[in-house]
């Protein structure tokens, strides 16, 4: 053959269009590893103004005999199905969805908290009673009440977000949150 064949051009025009497709899809796919090994963790983070009590994540509410004290209060990177039967609260295993655009389905068990101050137990009972909603979005600075399965109460304030959500995921909010019994 010689170099002027046109069946050798085509030849290596092929091979290096191949190449390259193969070369930008494994870039593609080791740089969405890395992201996503990159990414905060959705684990509920330890404070430093109050050491954790028997295994538990997060400042623990102090204890009280009073029904209305709470009984964990911290900070959890949020992600979907968050059970609040446990202490402190995780992501996966509850009833608490999120769906990707950052919504949450709530079934008239949730109301959104208006007031820049956060609510006590009774006010959460109170405006979950007069203000059930069905879906609750999510963003910066709003507040939940929420009723869980259980019955607990809880309060949420979405204080950031530490990674959006995409057509394959939910997305993440760095959140303040109080549980009360139910």
């Amino acid at each position: 053959m010689s170099e002027g064949n046109p069946r050798t051009y085509w030849k290596t025009a092929g091979a290096l269009g191949i190449v390259t497709a193969v070369i930008a899809l494994t870039g593609t796919i080791v740089a969405a590893v890395i992201n996503k090994a990159g990414t905060p963790s959705s684990a509920p983070t330890t404070s430093a103004t109050a050491p954790p009590a028997s295994g538990t994540s997060g400042p623990a509410a102090p204890p009280s005999s009073s029904p209305a004290a709470p009984l964990w209060s911290g900070h959890l990177n949020l992600e979907s199905y968050v059970d609040f039967d446990v202490l402190p609260p995780k992501n996966g295993g509850g009833q608490l969805s999120q769906a990707t655009d950052g919504s949450f389905s709530v079934n008239g068990k949730g109301a959104v908290w208006e007031s820049p101050t956060p609510p006590t137990k009774q006010d959460c009972i109170d405006r979950i009673a007069g203000y059930g909603v069905n879906r609750f979005q999510a963003d910066i600075g709003k507040q939940l009440c929420y009723q869980a399965r259980s019955g607990r109460i809880v309060y949420i304030k979405f204080t950031e977000l530490v990674q959006p959500g995409n057509v394959l995921d939910t997305p993440l909010w760095g959140t303040e949150i109080t549980v009360w019994s139910s």
